[in-house]
């Protein structure tokens, strides 16, 4: 009588772990916005006065960086009745309401003017390219295409140092 291999539902797969790391290349460039929002807000964080809100921003980042814009989150060993990408999906989203809500309470207190345009431009390059592809697509999917674009990043760094005229 044969045994059958029958696979533990907490391990990963060595195919679903290969699909889901994504080449060197293709982590570099998305990234290098990430990371230079990441030194940007760790700056901020250590100039003050607003050291709280730009902390929690780039601690935001450097999470975005390490568990998503990897792949790492997805490939986190979970009983498989749980799926990572729609939980990463919905985190996302959530995440994107807290960077908002940061940005808002930045401006706010510092008495944003015209950076309150910005902000809007930033927040429709996110619902354009990001949002509404994934509600017209597969939204489940949203959260490991997450870091593969380069203009929300992008925009977002922009914003960011937009953000400093706030300090002069």
């Amino acid at each position: 009588m044969a045994m059958e291999s029958v696979a533990h539902p907490l391990l990963v797969d060595e195919v679903t772990l290969k699909a889901r790391i994504r080449p060197r290349w293709a982590l570099l460039l998305p990234n290098v916005p990430l990371v230079c929002q990441i030194a940007a807000s760790c700056y901020r964080a250590i100039q003050g006065p607003d050291v709280l809100p730009w902390a929690l921003l780039c601690s935001i980042w450097v999470s975005d960086m390490g568990l998503f814009h990897t792949g790492f989150f997805f490939m986190l060993p979970v009983p498989a009745c749980i799926h990572l990408e729609k939980v990463g999906s919905v985190m996302l989203q959530g995440v994107v309401v807290i960077i908002w809500a940061l940005w808002g309470c930045i401006m706010v207190a510092n008495g944003a003017t015209w950076q309150w345009s910005v902000f809007v431009l930033v927040a429709a390059i996110y619902i354009f390219t990001e949002f509404v592809p994934a509600l017209r697509t597969d939204f489940w999917k949203a959260g490991p295409a997450h870091g593969q674009g380069m203009y929300t990043h992008t925009g977002n760094l922009i914003f960011e140092l937009c953000l400093w005229s706030l300090y002069a």
